[in-house]
């Protein structure tokens, strides 16, 4: 560096302080357009991810697992697949079909496998159409072996009633938010499908769960939640350490107003299943884990320093952390 700059001080005669200023300018000139070729880069993904979406959904290729594009494309290379179907002699369950059986009806290894994979990761076909959630399962092979499937044409998800109908919660589900209810309040219901003699169709039902205990595979259950989507309300739910209401659901990247209404009407909340932080002993790294303190921490485990620890809400206030609106936010999940 010394010699670069006594060599351009002899060659140009340039003052020291224009040589510094020249070499710190010098490489900023360099990366620049890396950096504009870079964000040109991700803007054409971007566009390029927007309008394949579109186009799928308007081919009606299920990719709502599909987080990249690159799973996008690929998704959309398999439902380009000139596929030759060999139809099946005699209706069949796909939940017990293997690989080999997909691949002898003409579907490709690769999807086969994935088939299979889903399958045994828990995740099962409830109704017809939701052989569609497999990414990349051509419409055309959908539309030529759904009637084979021995699966209802809807799976009906029917709430469940109170034991007591007129008891102090309302003669209704939902005139009182669902954390107010307990198990046992709940009657159980049957997954066993039966005839709806409205619709001529099979149906069946499946009961009300506990969302602050639910597993990945029990969202995956409702219609809509694949596993992206289930991974997503169980990290978040974990990161709050519980759920306290519904409404937290719109704070879950991707749900859709569909969904979270599915979810409120499928699931019921234990409040006594949060775990909440301690406020007088968690440490900043503890406090800042939680969704709704982050930052924030710092301010808690200063105050709690010099002033003690919390012994009321207004204490919790003083500290300048919160206000009054984020702490009834945050107050299920902090204790004293």
């Amino acid at each position: 560096m010394i010699h670069l700059q006594k060599w351009l001080r002899e060659h140009f005669g340039f003052p020291k302080r224009q040589i510094q200023g020249l070499l710190v300018l010098l490489p900023l000139l360099f990366v620049f357009p890396f950096m504009v070729h870079f964000a040109q880069k991700k803007r054409l993904q971007g566009n390029i991810e927007s309008e394949l979406r579109v186009e799928m959904s308007q081919r009606g290729v299920y990719d709502a697992k599909a987080d990249s594009l690159a799973e996008l494309l690929e998704v959309a290379a398999l439902s380009e697949e000139k596929i030759e179907l060999r139809l099946p002699t005699s209706p069949f369950d796909p939940n017990t079909w293997q690989a080999q059986d997909w691949q002898k009806a003409g579907l490709s290894p690769k999807l086969a496998a994935r088939i299979e994979n889903y399958l045994r990761k828990g995740g099962k076909f409830r109704q017809k159409s939701d052989v569609q959630k497999i990414w990349g399962f051509p419409a055309q092979a959908y539309q030529a072996l759904a009637p084979f499937f021995t699966l209802p044409d809807t799976f009906v998800w029917e709430k469940k009633q109170y034991a007591n109908k007129k008891d102090k919660y309302g003669d209704k589900y939902g005139e009182k938010s669902s954390s107010s209810y307990s198990k046992d309040s709940l009657l159980a219901n049957s997954e066993k499908p039966k005839w709806d003699s409205k619709t001529k169709k099979e149906t069946a039902t499946i009961p009300l769960f506990n969302l602050n205990t639910a597993n990945e595979t029990d969202l995956e259950a409702l219609k809509g939640i694949g596993a992206v989507l289930a991974g997503r309300i169980v990290k978040f739910r974990n990161s709050l350490g519980g759920f306290h209401s519904h409404a937290q659901l719109q704070e879950v990247y991707g749900l859709s107003p569909e969904v979270i209404d599915l979810l409120e009407k499928q699931t019921f909340i234990e409040t006594k299943d949060i775990t909440p932080i301690s406020l007088n002993q968690a440490d900043y790294k503890a406090l800042s884990a939680h969704p709704y303190i982050r930052k924030k921490a710092g301010i808690l485990v200063n105050y709690r320093k010099q002033h003690g620890n919390y012994r009321t809400w207004e204490d919790v206030l003083q500290s300048s952390a919160f206000t009054k609106e984020e702490l009834e936010k945050v107050k299920p999940y902090l204790r004293f």
